[in-house]
């Protein structure tokens, strides 16, 4: 299987493993880049959670990954109803939709508000997901 990250993904994949409260969870795609003429190479983490080895990055066009991500930004804030969705607003920088994240509780008082943004504007799943993570 080899990877279909874009360079965007890749430079947002680097970024979000120095993220202070990034951690690798079971299930999660790894990628290995190396220079040509070497192969790239995959693997995922196991259910004991061990992390890959130094320099492997996360695979942010794998579907599982996305959602560890998903888990991970849900545990981090406390809130079960933690959702991404495809935003019917468009950015006005590019005119393209907009990925966000958004909850159910008040980060400040834990009780249900409906809705609240955790992040906008993205212009990707991934790229939202790092955004939360890093706001954590």
């Amino acid at each position: 299987m080899t990877s279909e990250q874009t360079p965007e993904q890749i430079a947002q994949a680097r970024k979000v493993i120095t993220y202070k409260r990034w951690r690798w969870m079971p299930g999660m795609r790894w990628a290995m880049l190396r220079a040509a003429p070497l192969e790239n190479y995959y693997g995922r983490i196991c259910d004991r959670g061990l992390p890959p080895a130094s320099g492997a990055i996360p695979d942010l066009s794998d579907p599982a990954t996305l959602g560890c991500m998903l888990a991970l930004a849900r545990e981090l804030y406390g809130d079960p109803g933690l959702y991404v969705r495809l935003s019917q607003a468009t950015r006005v920088s590019d005119g393209i939709r907009a990925w966000e994240v958004l909850g159910w509780l008040n980060p400040a008082g834990g009780r249900e508000v409906g809705g609240s943004w955790r992040s906008w504007g993205f212009a990707s799943e991934a790229e939202a997901l790092c955004d939360t993570i890093k706001n954590a």
